[in-house]
């Protein structure tokens, strides 16, 4: 079978084996995605002992396999987040979410992760005639401290040579990550620290047991 775009762009990556042992660990991590691969790290960093145990693949579902947009936000637009708690506290959550993206930026270029390359800023296009609603989309932005701009239809046609009608273009901290098929366990942790299994399905199973008649 061939192989589709992301296999053949990929990095080459390390054989992950099924846990098929006992280990000792100071932490176990459940799921090898971004977010336990980060919290291994972490803790990996901290001088203890790491395993992290993965049903599938490491970094093989929507952690590794996207479109490699690095981006602040939420899944909630900015104005829902505005009338729900108010533009102080939506602030203060855009500045988290925007520590997020220089957490992953620092750890890929201090890091010097294979097969990632980085692009900065961030095009969001509209393909129906909705120029007004994106200005002001735009405008609360701004309010809440991010870096963006407007593009008109003319701009982004030159940029994409695309159809499109309007966009707003988000500049400065987000960035896109081209060839994000990199294996997300490739950030160099101490290796003697961490250990990292696939394909672990039985031993989820157990757990979760394990937690039910607890």
């Amino acid at each position: 079978m061939e192989a589709g775009w992301y296999e053949a762009n990929s990095v080459a990556r390390p054989a992950r084996p099924r846990l098929n042992l006992d280990l000792d660990v100071d932490v176990c991590v459940v799921g090898a995605g971004l977010a336990g691969l980060t919290v291994a790290r972490e803790i990996a960093q901290r001088g203890w002992s790491v395993a992290v145990l993965e049903a599938g693949e490491v970094a093989w579902a929507a952690s590794g396999r996207n479109l490699g947009f690095v981006l602040p936000g939420f899944a909630e637009d900015i104005r829902g987040i505005i009338e729900r708690i108010g533009l102080d506290h939506a602030k203060q959550l855009w500045a988290l979410s925007e520590q997020g993206l220089d957490y992953v930026r620092r750890t890929i270029l201090d890091t010097q992760m294979p097969g990632v390359d980085l692009i900065n800023g961030w095009l969001h296009v509209s393909k129906t005639d909705n120029s007004d609603e994106l200005r002001s989309e735009v405008e609360r932005m701004r309010w809440i401290g991010t870096d963006v701009e407007f593009w008109p239809v003319d701009r982004v046609r030159d940029q994409l040579h695309s159809p499109g009608i309007s966009a707003r273009c988000i500049t400065g901290k987000p960035f896109t990550l081209i060839h994000l098929t990199m294996r997300l366990d490739s950030r160099r942790s101490p290796k003697k620290r961490v250990r990292a299994f696939s394909r672990t399905h039985r031993l989820f199973r157990s757990i979760r047991l394990a937690s039910a008649s607890a």
